[in-house]
């Protein structure tokens, strides 16, 4: 019936009138949206299922159950009071200023030799993380997928709130199981996720850095970018140092003065001032805004985290007087004049050697390229990225702004040199070397800021203050006060230069500023050193992390009924009466030529019926929320192929049978001597 329907409705078709064509309901295909009633009928059913098992478990032997429950918790629970008694015993005052960072890690390093050998051990504690790290994000994205799309969540979100998750259990069960011996098996992967909340933030930049910056800044078309430029370094170079001024200011007024220095709360500033905008850029793609805008708020990010970390270095400096001179930027008392020369070395001079890195890439690119040799094109750019970032550092410039330059004159000048298919190759293995950074980088956020808030002995007594989580949210509102302020003071020549910015424009600017991995790493750095003041790291890490998570769980989450909200670029009401005109002459082209072919002696065999089943009938197209067309009512191409399959085995069935009905009459005529015909 529903193939006669389908049949009917292509037979029997008309040319929708303008009213029908805006009142047909914009949603997403049918094939990919699970109903939310059928879900929570299917999780209603699991748990009654299970609650069901447990009842008759119990009833059949309800004296082993308790037993075993009993035996569970009681095992957790000695092995929580073990290990409190444990570290009571070893651990100073929180209050301290002198506490240890090291607490509440496994000693792995020690024990490490006696069983397996330091480097060995290392090693499998390394990659037991980084399988269960690609592991549960993979699974998170999976089911993220499967959830209806009004209440999906970011990916980077889930991300984050899996790695805290993940941290919570380890602190709180793995850890104390493992201290009391019961785990045994997974002691390694114990150890491994346990080293991973205090991850060595030089990983960070030197590993998972460097291909997303050069990820992000070459997929960016460089005709937009080249509009937006003067834009973005507006807001990138005399917009952060506004920004991290009045930033400082706020943060010294509700912050404790006898911790948070003058020094600190311009360290703490720089690293709020870092914006990583991956869960906004995805969502204005998603919801299909135009290039200019998410293209001046990427380039904007690219340039500010390069800006950010020369000023954090800066006032490192200020706030670590007893560190050797070999340790600082500028020896000494810092004065103006080393401070310009090194804010001017590692900006200039990460540029400088971007253009460099990108000249001799694109010289050896082009002699490669008559070999007709995509993976060693790619290979060539790998290279590159990571040797220009490491490079840079060595030298002592901005290894962020020299990737970004790279990226942005391969967007340019190189990739228009590699080879067709070097360009596939090139975009496929960046964007899933991209993807696979992505879910490291903020599954590890996530398992540091909870470690940082909650967990850790130097920071524990921080979350039970009621004062620090008001000082969050008043920092939280600052960040975004202080942007507003910004883009307000700029907003004369930001209207005037590239494409223009309007209000809407501006408002989706500041709330899309968001905290992430770049902010988080240098609150490592200056976590992990060990002349900055334990209650100061303790604050700028609490404060960091608090941040971080707060804008991609409120900003992250909130930025596609934001843009709805503010409706931007509102949508021509005559664009889709338009765009359905233009559908329906296609398929009125394609039915012509579906009936020259059934025509045709050549095609007398094929499945025309069938085969229509998969293809879209463009005058039944709908439309998601970005305007772009969606096929409706289609089945999926393997489900016809199996319809045509087992079409195909009845006709050698019935083709058979016939056979063999007929061959008794077909011996008879041969013995008779009569023709077969």
């Amino acid at each position: 019936l529903k193939c006669a329907r389908r049949s009917g409705s292509r037979a029997n078709a008309a040319m929708p009138a303008a009213d029908s064509a805006t009142a047909v309901p914009t949603r997403l295909p049918q094939h990919l949206v699970i109903p939310l009633g059928k879900l929570v009928r299917w999780v209603k059913r699991v748990s009654l299922a299970c609650l069901l098992g447990c009842a008759l478990l119990c009833a059949g032997a309800p004296d082993d159950v308790h037993n075993s429950v009993q035996t569970a918790f009681s095992v957790l629970v000695n092995a929580r009071a073990d290990y409190a008694r444990r570290l009571a015993s070893d651990s100073l005052d929180p209050s301290s200023a002198e506490c240890s960072v090291e607490q509440d890690s496994p000693k792995t390093t020690t024990e490490a030799p006696e069983t397996h050998g330091g480097e060995q051990h290392l090693l499998q504690q390394v990659l037991s993380f980084l399988c269960l790290c690609f592991l549960l994000s993979a699974a998170v994205d999976h089911c993220n997928l499967l959830v209806p799309f009004k209440w999906r969540v970011p990916f980077s979100v889930a991300l984050c709130l899996t790695g805290m998750l993940t941290s919570f259990v380890a602190y709180n069960v793995l850890l104390p199981l493992h201290h009391h011996g019961t785990l045994q098996g997974v002691d390694v992967l114990t150890e491994g996720v346990l080293a991973a909340t205090k991850i060595d933030p030089h990983i960070v930049f030197y590993v998972f850095l460097p291909p997303l910056l050069y990820e992000s800044a070459s997929s960016m078309s460089w005709h937009v970018l080249r509009k937006v430029l003067a834009s973005s370094l507006l807001l990138a170079l005399p917009g952060v140092m506004i920004n991290i001024v009045l930033t400082g200011l706020l943060v010294k007024l509700i912050t404790d003065p006898e911790i948070m220095t003058w020094g600190g709360s311009l360290l703490l500033a720089s690293i709020l001032s870092a914006t990583d905008p991956v869960a906004v850029v995805a969502a204005l793609h998603h919801l299909g805004a135009p290039k200019k805008i998410s293209t001046l708020i990427e380039g904007e990010s690219l340039l500010n985290d390069g800006s950010a970390v020369v000023f954090f270095f800066v006032f490192l400096d200020m706030v670590t007087p007893s560190a050797p001179d070999e340790m600082k930027q500028c020896p000494g008392d810092p004065t103006f004049g080393c401070i310009f020369f090194f804010f001017v070395k590692l900006a200039v001079g990460g540029v400088v050697l971007g253009y460099i890195a990108a000249a001799a890439t694109w010289l050896w690119v082009a002699r490669v390229r008559k070999h007709h040799s995509p993976n060693l094109e790619v290979g060539i750019i790998v290279v590159s990225v990571y040797g220009t970032f490491v490079l840079a550092e060595a030298i002592h410039v901005s290894g962020v702004l020299a990737v970004v330059t790279l990226g942005a004159r391969m967007a340019a000048d190189i990739y228009v040199d590699l080879s067709q298919k070097g360009r596939h190759v090139h975009h496929m293995w960046f964007a899933h070397h991209g993807y696979m950074c992505n879910m490291a980088i903020f599954f590890i956020s996530g398992m540091v800021c909870q470690h940082f808030i909650f967990q850790d002995s130097c920071h524990g007594y921080l979350w039970k203050r009621g004062d620090m989580w008001l000082g969050l949210v008043l920092m939280y509102l600052i960040i975004h006060l202080t942007r507003a302020f910004t883009v307000i003071l700029f907003s004369p020549f930001l209207r005037r230069w590239g494409y223009g910015l309007s209000w809407k424009e501006g408002t989706l600017l500041i709330f899309g500023g968001l905290r992430g991995a770049v902010g988080l790493s240098m609150g490592l750095i200056a976590e992990h050193n060990p002349h900055v003041d334990k209650r100061l790291a303790s604050t700028i890490a609490f404060h960091t992390s608090g941040i971080v998570v707060m804008t991609l769980l409120i900003n992250g989450s909130l930025v596609d009924e934001f843009y709805n909200k503010l409706n931007i670029y509102p949508m021509n009401p005559f664009r889709m009466t338009h765009v359905r005109k233009a559908l329906f002459r296609v398929e009125e082209e394609c039915q012509r030529a579906i009936r020259r072919a059934k025509a045709d002696w050549f095609f007398r065999d094929v499945e025309f019926e069938l085969i229509c089943r998969c293809v879209p009938d463009l005058r039944r197209i709908v439309f998601d929320e970005a305007g772009v067309p969606q096929p409706h009512d289609i089945e999926s191409v393997h489900h016809v192929l199996r319809a045509l399959v087992v079409r195909s085995n009845m006709r050698a069935d019935r083709k058979q049978r016939e056979q063999q009905q007929l061959s008794p009459t077909l011996e008879a005529a041969a013995v008779m001597g009569h023709s077969p015909r």
